[in-house]
């Protein structure tokens, strides 16, 4: 009966999401003008889209190497080529698992496994993913300061994404505060969330690591708004950078949102609606969305090679 109980459980938040992701997809091909897709297909610039695959691949690399900061702020030990790999190998359980939770499961499954120390390595990957949520804001932000003018009908928004962006990071710096509320409670569990609350309280308190971090974080978000403009040019498109750099990150966090198969549907929707507002039609915005995900999707494969590898030897 619990292994049913479980299955009904994990098969139906996925059928759901399915749903979603088919009605929204389902609606998006009713809408675009496919003769006009396949002109943009056929027209668009290798170059460029090969520039943004290299951008997608080197954006991985600089993720590994803040994620290596916080790793060492904590005492552990791991080689950077180590957290290349299995920052690869993580993206790829993104992109091939219904849950974006999957891949920073196997990345700390693999830290762990390497430096038994499994709340520091919880504490590592979660950190890591805090500080990037912050600068997600940032970047919004960021746009709204350059370019007011461009953005200006959505300023309401980028600012309300910016506060809850920094209210989530607040909430993750209280570790200290978190670690004696739980420390409370007499048990296994309590002693791990202690331990872990610890951990992560202990690499927040890291302040040149943590600026470090949130710096580079800011930097991988940069890239990814790159990736959307080499896109766009690869279309023959000319796509403000303030919209660019306002829109990308709410579209990234909408991505995110678990209601969807990897933010498929979410994130064309989004793209439509946001850049639509730039004058790109419905059928340009569908196809940079798709493009996106396809460079992801790519860079996520060379996780699954190493995977595939690791698993031979």
């Amino acid at each position: 009966m619990d292994g049913v109980a479980v299955e009904k459980r994990i098969v139906i938040p996925r059928f759901v999401k399915l749903a979603i992701s088919a009605g929204l997809i389902a609606l998006i091909a009713y809408r675009i003008d496919w003769a006009e897709y396949a002109d943009l297909v056929e027209s668009s610039t290798p170059s460029f889209l090969s520039g943004a695959f290299v951008v997608a691949v080197l954006a991985i690399v600089l993720s590994a190497y803040k994620w290596r900061l916080l790793v060492v702020s904590l005492g552990m030990e791991a080689p950077f080529r180590f957290l290349v790999s299995s920052y690869f190998v993580g993206l790829f359980f993104n992109n091939f698992m219904p849950s974006n939770i999957g891949g920073d499961v196997v990345r700390v499954m693999q830290l762990a496994g390497r430096t038994r120390n499994g709340p520091a390595s919880t504490a590592s990957v979660v950190a890591e993913r805090v500080i990037a949520a912050s600068s997600l804001g940032a970047i919004a932000l960021l746009a709204l300061a350059l370019n007011y003018t461009a953005v200006r009908r959505f300023a309401l928004l980028i600012v309300a994404f910016g506060v809850v962006c920094i209210a989530v990071t607040a909430f993750c710096l209280a570790g200290r505060q978190l670690e004696r509320i739980v420390s409370r409670f007499p048990s296994k569990l309590a002693a791990k969330l202690e331990e872990f609350f610890r951990a992560l309280a202990g690499t927040l308190d890291d302040r040149t690591t943590l600026w470090r971090v949130l710096v580079l974080s800011i930097a991988f978000h940069a890239m990814v708004v790159l990736m959307n403009v080499l896109i766009f040019k690869a279309m023959g498109l000319s796509v403000p950078l303030a919209r660019c750099l306002a829109f990308i990150p709410v579209i990234s966090a909408l991505s995110m949102l678990p209601v969807s198969i990897n933010g498929l549907g979410i994130r064309e929707i989004s793209y439509v609606y946001f850049f639509g507002q730039a004058g790109v039609s419905t059928t340009q915005a569908v196809a940079a969305s798709l493009y996106f995900y396809i460079m992801v999707t790519l860079t996520s494969l060379i996780g699954g090679i190493i995977f595939a590898l690791k698993r031979r030897v």
